[in-house]
């Protein structure tokens, strides 16, 4: 089913209309005529056909979605001021016409930026005429919105490998491209990520497992908290806790593929009330994790252990529990000072060694945790 292209320009100049009369604008309004911005022939066909497949709000006003023009797909950034130049064997800039601009704006309900000029809009859109129809160039009416940058993925990229009829592939292509992209850009992270932890970060969007919960990746590098940035990265973690205990009764029963390891133990939980302890389901995971994250959260431990009075456990996993735990609650200020002394430095080494344990298992479990 095509797009109006009527209906889709109507909604982009109504909301113009609205944002000026909201900011209570004395001057009447000449809104009567039929406005729309000029796109030719080809430019009709993105905005009648477009399919918008996935959207993804990460930040008050910064979002991504996911479309699809003649069996190439797209990914798109809304809000960011930076386009990407890189990466070029992943996502390459593509141009930004009328049809792509006017279809994104009407269908994903863009709001005019709240930094627009009221007068500007009011003199250079709503201007006095007697003409019934009045077209507009792209350029005259995009600069009252939030930036919009397209990029074409390239076919042969990692990303692509993801089966995207199917809807939760599409979200998972979304979130992992978005991720991709603000290890990018540092304007749209608050914390002071060093190099190193992007990285694996990337490796993580561009190689992950797919059943990484992405959306947490991504909110933890857009967090304004250190605390809250390793918790989101904590929770990728405690979803492995139970599959580490029953992996062994789970094959033991000889249950086929028809109910995985994940399937599994939610059922083991809502039938008999069983859960994995957590210090001990953690301690576990991190003894047969990578040496390379045990020696950086060792490296941790140390660390806090110099600057406070309370050493912490001997057991590396529980060491991780209990910064969680002095997180999520509240406890006296022995406990709080955990957190309080770590540094940016040190933010980075436990949040990066808890990325290198996400790798790991969560490409041993992958086909275990699918739903």
């Amino acid at each position: 089913m095509s797009r109006s292209m009527k209906e889709a320009n109507k909604y982009i100049f109504e909301v113009l209309a609205k944002f000026v009369e909201d900011k209570n604008v004395e001057r009447p309004i000449f809104a009567d005529a039929i406005r729309y911005i000029t796109t030719n022939e080809r430019e009709k066909e993105w905005l009648q056909k477009l399919k918008i497949q996935d959207t993804q709000r990460i930040l008050p006003t910064f979002r991504t979605a996911y479309f699809e023009f003649e069996k190439q797909k797209y990914f798109v950034t809304i809000g960011s001021t930076t386009q990407l130049l890189t990466e070029r064997e992943i996502i390459q800039e593509e141009q930004l016409n009328g049809g792509i601009f006017t279809a994104l704006i009407s269908e994903l309900k863009i709001p005019v930026k709240q930094t627009a000029d009221v007068s500007y809009i009011e003199n250079e859109i709503f201007y006095e005429t007697e003409e019934e129809k009045i077209e507009y160039k792209l350029s005259q009416v995009q600069e009252f919105f939030e930036p919009i940058f397209v990029y074409k993925i390239q076919y042969d990229c990692l990303f692509i490998d993801i089966d995207t009829k199917n809807k939760t592939s599409v979200n998972i292509l979304n979130l992992k491209l978005s991720g991709f992209y603000i290890t990018h850009n540092p304007q749209i992270m608050s914390l002071e990520f060093d190099e190193e932890t992007l990285i694996i970060f990337r490796r993580l969007f561009l190689e992950g497992a797919k059943n990484i919960p992405y959306d947490n990746l991504v909110f933890s590098l857009v967090s304004v908290y250190w605390r809250y940035s390793f918790l989101d990265v904590y929770r990728c973690i405690e979803r492995l806790f139970s599959l580490s205990f029953l992996e062994e009764l789970h094959q033991d029963l000889g249950i086929d593929n028809s109910l995985s390891l994940l399937q599994f133990s939610a059922k083991i939980e809502k039938y008999i009330g069983w859960r994995a302890e957590e210090s001990k389901a953690i301690n576990k995971l991190i003894h047969n994790s990578p040496q390379d994250a045990i020696d950086i959260l060792q490296e941790v431990k140390s660390f806090i252990d110099s600057r406070q009075a309370n050493t912490l456990p001997s057991k590396l996993g529980e060491v991780i529990y209990t910064i969680r735990n002095s997180i999520v609650h509240f406890r006296p200020a022995t406990q709080l000072e955990i957190i309080n002394v770590i540094d940016n430095e040190y933010w980075n080494k436990l949040i990066r060694a808890s990325l290198l344990i996400i790798k790991d298992w969560y490409h041993k479990y992958d086909d275990q945790l699918n739903i």
